[in-house]
């Protein structure tokens, strides 16, 4: 869908300017911790609706860490039926502890490193969504990218921001 073509002393109607001017926000208020499982599950604060036959800006910051060196943070997202998986950018630690900017598919599944028990690391993310002819959610998902009883923990502050471009 393109951006539509305002004139001058046109008044903008409610729908235009919440769908083109207003960004949508998902963010964590509080920590979420997740211990013994490798199962990638859907946050329930980092969701995003998304219009069918729409293409949208996203970036974002997932903020994590381990209470053991080695557990790492695995994560995904899912995307309305007939997305386009696309890419994204994503600067984080990786499991061999290294800082990296990477290309990654909206399907892949990286692991972020956790060099140090009980620090914060961020992943930076940044990417272009295509729907299809279906509206729905960018939800990420994410688990312990080694099942241990000591929990991995996705914190406060980490959020999502998508903004309509197309």
């Amino acid at each position: 869908m393109a951006i539509p073509t305002w004139s001058v002393g046109q008044v903008l109607a409610a729908a235009d300017v919440n769908d083109w001017f207003v960004p949508v926000v998902a963010y964590k208020t509080s920590t979420t911790t997740r211990t013994s499982t490798t199962t990638l599950a859907n946050d329930a604060d980092l969701v995003i609706p998304v219009a069918a036959s729409s293409y949208y800006k996203i970036t974002g910051m997932l903020s994590y860490q381990a209470a053991a060196t080695g557990v790492y943070l695995k994560w995904t997202f899912t995307l309305p039926a007939g997305a386009d998986t696309g890419i994204y950018g994503v600067t984080y630690y990786n499991t061999s502890n290294t800082y990296v900017t990477e290309i990654k598919n909206w399907a892949d599944t990286p692991q972020g490193g956790t060099p140090l028990a009980n620090t914060g690391y961020p992943a930076i993310i940044e990417g272009m969504v295509k729907t299809g002819g279906t509206a729905g959610n960018l939800t990420l998902q994410w688990a312990q990218g080694v099942s241990s009883g000591s929990g991995t923990s996705l914190n406060a502050k980490s959020h999502l921001m998508a903004q309509k471009v197309g």
